[in-house]
């Protein structure tokens, strides 16, 4: 059956004070609106098509759509519209069905509750999927994963909102997700293939746990202007400019297994923000392991790997770290680089098997407490340019090819600590 309307000014299907009715196989084509619901609850439309209209194909309150396809709307595919003192007034569900080619974007929620299980997004002139004004959005996939991809302006833009994003993310045509003033929480999620960031956090907060941000052509994860977010056994790998970016009085949180990986300039790039990395490793990126900048602080504890990154494990530039209880091991270069009137504290720690200096400190303070400094390509402690480098409390220097310690214009305390192999210079 098909419900043809007037694309000029008539509404195909009204519904005003409904509830509990299904449409069942039925196309609504060719109004101003598809579908336009006042007041309502619980329409349902099962198996059906809401297509080419002028504006929205759905449009208010209430709709359930299950195993449907809304596509080539004049404005949006759904567009869901609620209260602001109150979101979960107006409640909506999309279940394995497809919004697709619609012109203003694929599904917009304001000041609403909708659930989202297994459906398609794709192709939509603007946003996949915009969440606004107070809205709460979950992903509740049971069958197979969300997709949202190929849509114009990004996949998801979430503002003023909180949105739980499960599923797929991928090869939009700008970001993946943009949150602003928002709460977005990544479960389960992969996000993937977009030209720029994967996900950007601006003046928002949220998790990203058990998910994927891989192969994004610009940063992974870009966490900006105060935003706190905390990653829990998720990979971040293949992007093609840095992994995680945090700026701007940003914080950020790696712990329980997170990975690092195979990116294409920094692995994690602390500038003017505050890091922690917890029992999670940063490994094989094509520049640094980690770099902290521009006064950032930065502490690397409970396990954590630094290793096999193409230039330095660690840069500390004009900032501060604390590596405890963790290991920088066989980067390319330097384990762990201090410069620029930067201050790093390594605890309980080993840097070994770095192809150049293990520790190199330039018109900057290092302290190595407890630690062991072995087996590096150079040698183990570099300090030149007044820098001040303490070796205290059974620190180990050792088996490093030329010197354990060499300074240039520098300063050491060395108290209840070994340096052997050829000892120090000056």
């Amino acid at each position: 059956m098909t419900i043809n309307g007037s694309r000029r000014d008539k509404l195909t299907v009204s519904l005003t004070n409904c509830s509990q009715i299904t449409f069942e196989n039925i196309i609504i084509q060719s109004g101003s609106v598809g579908v336009f619901s006042t007041n309502s609850s619980k329409i349902t439309f099962d198996k059906c098509t809401i297509e080419k209209n002028r504006t929205a194909g759905l449009q208010d309150t209430g709709f359930i759509l299950d195993e449907s396809t809304v596509q080539l709307n004049g404005t949006w595919g759904m567009e869901l519209i609620g209260d602001p003192t109150d979101p979960s007034r107006v409640q909506a569900i999309i279940q394995k069905s497809t919004i697709t080619g619609n012109r203003q974007g694929g599904v917009s929620v304001q000041a609403a509750t909708l659930e989202i299980n297994s459906a398609t997004i794709e192709k939509n002139l603007g946003y996949g999927l915009d969440v606004s004004n107070k809205a709460v959005v979950t992903f509740n996939d049971t069958t197979k994963p969300t997709m949202i991809s190929i849509n114009k302006d990004g996949g998801i833009y979430v503002h003023g909102a909180t949105l739980t994003v499960q599923g797929t993310v991928s090869n939009n045509r700008a970001h993946g997700i943009l949150a602003e003033s928002a709460t977005l929480h990544l479960d389960n999620a992969t996000i993937s293939g977009n030209p720029e960031a994967g996900v950007i956090y601006k003046e928002s907060t949220g998790t990203i746990t058990n998910s994927k941000v891989a192969d994004n052509k610009n940063d992974g994860v870009l966490i900006e202007t105060g935003s706190t977010v905390t990653f829990a056994a998720s990979t971040i790998s293949g992007q093609g400019a840095r992994g995680i970016y945090v700026t701007d009085g940003a914080s950020v949180s790696l712990t329980k297994e997170t990975s690092v990986t195979g990116n294409g300039t920094d692995g994690l790039v602390i500038d003017a923000a505050t890091g922690t990395v917890t029992g999670s490793t940063v490994t094989a990126n094509t520049e640094n392991g980690i770099h902290v900048v521009n006064g950032g602080k930065l502490t690397v504890d409970g396990g954590s790997t630094i290793s096999a990154n193409e230039i330095n494990g660690i840069v500390v530039d004009a900032a501060e770290a604390t590596i405890t209880s963790s290991q920088v091991v066989s980067n390319k270069r330097h384990g762990i680089s201090v410069v620029n009137n930067g201050k790093s504290t390594v605890e309980n720690s080993s840097v070994e098997s770095n192809t150049a200096q293990g520790v190199s400190v330039a018109d900057s303070t290092a302290t190595i407490d407890s630690s062991q400094v072995q087996k590096n390509g150079v040698n183990g402690v570099y300090a030149t340019d007044k820098a001040q480098v303490n070796i205290v409390n059974g620190s180990l220097i050792s088996q490093n090819t030329i010197d354990g310690l060499l300074l240039e214009g520098a300063t050491e305390t060395i108290d209840a600590s070994t340096l052997s192999n050829r000892l120090y210079s000056c």
